[in-house]
C-alpha cells in the first residue's frame, strides 16, 4: 500500500512540474503587449487573467501572435477570454468621443430649458448605457483626454446658456 501511494505522489509530482508546450501566459500576453499598444498595466492584468483561467495554448498562441489591438480583440472573442482589459474594443474612446461631440453639438442647438434637459436626458441615458456594457473606462490617449474634457466643458457652457435662456 505504501508503495502505491509512493508512486502516485511521485507521478502527481512530475504531472505538476512538467512544463506546457508553447508559449506561456507571460511570454504570449507580453509578445502580444509589445506588438501592440497595450498599457503595461493591462499586460499584468492579463497574464493574470490568463494563468487564474488557464487559457488553452491555441488561446495563448493566438494571442502571442498578434500584430494589432483588433487581433488581440479577436483571439478575445474566438476563445472567449471576455470582453475587457486588453479584449475590448480598441474603437471605443473614438465612439465614445464621437457620441459626446454629437450631444454637445445638440445641446449648443438648444435655446431653451426643454431642449436643454432633453439633451441633458440622452446624456444620461449613454453613459448609463456606456456603463452597463463597459464597466471599465475607455482607454484615451493624453490628447483624447484634452479633447474630450474641452467637449465636456463646451457642454456644459452651452447648456447653462440654454437653462438661461440666453443664445449659445
Amino acid at each position: 500500500m505504501k508503495r502505491v501511494v509512493l508512486v502516485l505522489v511521485v507521478s502527481m509530482a512530475g504531472a505538476c512540474t512538467a512544463s506546457q508546450p508553447g508559449p506561456s501566459c507571460k511570454d504570449a500576453v507580453e509578445k502580444a503587449g509589445s506588438a501592440t499598444d497595450l498599457r503595461a498595466h493591462d499586460v499584468t492584468m492579463a497574464i493574470g487573467e490568463c494563468e487564474q483561467q488557464g487559457w488553452s495554448l491555441d488561446a495563448r498562441k493566438c494571442i502571442a501572435a498578434v500584430h494589432a489591438s483588433a487581433d488581440v480583440t479577436k483571439c478575445g472573442g474566438t476563445f472567449k477570454l471576455g470582453e475587457r482589459g486588453i479584449f475590448g474594443d480598441p474603437n471605443r474612446s473614438k465612439r465614445v468621443m464621437a457620441e459626446m461631440a454629437r450631444i454637445r453639438d445638440q445641446m449648443c442647438a438648444c435655446k431653451d430649458m426643454a431642449c436643454a434637459q432633453h439633451v441633458s436626458e440622452e446624456l444620461t441615458k449613454f453613459g448609463q448605457q456606456e456603463a452597463r456594457d463597459n464597466p471599465d473606462p475607455p482607454k484615451l490617449t493624453e490628447e483624447e483626454t484634452k479633447q474630450l474634457t474641452q467637449t465636456g466643458e463646451d457642454m456644459g457652457r452651452c447648456m447653462q446658456k440654454a437653462m438661461s435662456g440666453a443664445t449659445p
